[in-house]
């Protein structure tokens, strides 16, 4: 059991809870959805994490709402894992707070 595994049982508890109902397709908890874990090195260098917040907070491809892309097509983030020491952490979480993703 690692720390990827926590963050992934911690999302299942957190569905099974109720916590992401208002993020989920019509039909909540009884809905069919998937989650998917991507890890992201900005290197703790908050001007990276400035590059690639945006794409991550709002998704990629064409869906309304998201910034455009052609070939891919990925949802924005429902939640991220950081560390409190990170620089890269810290921009992330100043700009996802506008979004309400929450920052662990």
């Amino acid at each position: 059991f690692n720390r990827m595994g926590a963050y992934i049982l911690m999302a299942k508890v957190f569905h099974d809870k109720g916590y992401f109902d208002d993020i989920l397709p019509a039909g909540g908890r009884s809905a069919d959805f998937s989650v998917s874990v991507r890890p992201v090195n900005t290197g703790c260098n908050g001007a990276t994490a400035s590059q690639v917040a945006m794409p991550l907070l709002m998704g990629v491809g064409r869906t309304d709402g998201r910034i455009y892309h052609a070939t891919e097509d990925v949802a924005p983030v429902v939640g991220i894992a950081g560390c409190t020491c990170s620089s890269a952490s810290i921009a992330f979480a100043g700009m996802a707070v506008n979004f309400k993703v929450p920052i662990v």
